[in-house]
């Protein structure tokens, strides 16, 4: 059910087959996120960083991003994919943004993150 929301927010994000609606595409990230969805953390990072949808946080954005390299299936993280790249980039370019205080903030928070929403079974239900 998590991959079907965060498809389905990829859509409603996008506006591809209707209307953008990106409060109901971030609604359903965060859904699948706090289901412990990998991809859709990322997507939550990447709208925090922008600051679409959801008010510009790179706190929040990093958060998310780690979260997401941390719920990444072994699979990719054998095979180091250009996915897992892309992860890694982001919290690279975020690093350099950011003020000290944030990056504390912003590790405790993904911590939380981590804790609270890990990846749980097989999430392409």
């Amino acid at each position: 059910m998590t991959h079907a929301f965060n498809n389905l927010g990829f859509l409603y994000y996008m506006g591809w087959g209707g209307k953008e609606d990106v409060p109901r595409a971030i609604a359903l990230w965060t859904t699948a996120a706090k289901r412990g969805h990998d991809e859709s953390q990322y997507h939550l990072g990447q709208a925090y960083e922008e600051g679409t949808g959801v008010p510009r946080s790179l706190v929040q954005a990093y958060a998310w991003y780690r979260a997401s390299l941390v719920n990444s299936p072994a699979e990719e993280v054998k095979s180091s994919s250009k996915e897992l790249d892309k992860r890694r980039q982001a919290l690279v370019r975020l690093l350099g943004e950011m003020q000290v205080e944030q990056l504390g903030e912003a590790e405790r928070m993904a911590r939380g993150y981590i804790g609270k929403y890990p990846r749980t079974g097989d999430l392409k239900e």
